[in-house]
């Protein structure tokens, strides 16, 4: 199964696993009583070996597949599991946002008359009608103007796939609690 909708992750909950992850496959096995098809669902990041992986598949208790592979092998040692959460469910009227997904910041005219992507991909995620309690529960992600965490979300809207990444997420400017339309940008996305 794949990573199919909205996720948030942030640091302040994780768990410890065991595990081997051989560089260049995506590839992770699990060790002593491993408990995958509980705690590593699709988008679930891991740190292992000082690498920041994204989760695609649990096949079995000691079984998972991982969203790109590892550059560093790591044997039967622990790893963190940062949960992630569905964004669906963080409020008690929240929903899906609609996303955008940009490769680069911005472009960069050339003098031959080319232009030159510029800066890491982003994304945008927009309520048309948001609650409050789902806005409160989104700044929980991010207490001040910004604040680093993990996303899941829509890379390739022509495809409808989606991918976890770790992001820049930016509070807006205008957070008028009254007006129902809101957006979260999200930067300097980095593919786990």
């Amino acid at each position: 199964m794949a990573i199919t909708t909205y996720m948030l992750g942030d640091t302040s909950t994780t768990h410890a696993g065991t595990g081997t992850l051989t560089a260049t496959t995506t590839a992770l096995s699990g060790a002593g009583g491993s408990v995958f098809l509980s705690e590593l669902t699709p988008g679930t990041v891991i740190i292992a070996a000082g690498q920041t992986l994204a989760i695609t598949a649990a096949a079995s208790n000691s079984a998972a597949t991982l969203q790109t592979a590892p550059t560093t092998p790591l044997a039967g040692a622990a790893f963190t599991i940062i949960p992630m959460t569905l964004v669906t469910s963080i409020g008690a009227d929240a929903v899906n946002p609609l996303g955008s997904y940009y490769a680069w910041i911005a472009s960069k005219h050339l003098a031959n008359g080319l232009e030159r992507s510029v800066g890491r991909p982003r994304a945008l995620w927009l309520w048309k009608n948001i609650a409050a309690t789902a806005r409160t529960a989104l700044k929980l992600y991010c207490p001040g103007k910004s604040a680093r965490v993990y996303i899941c979300t829509l890379n390739d809207p022509s495809l409808g796939t989606y991918a976890a990444y770790q992001a820049a997420m930016i509070w807006p400017d205008s957070d008028n609690a009254y007006t129902p339309e809101f957006a979260i940008e999200m930067r300097d996305l980095v593919l786990l």
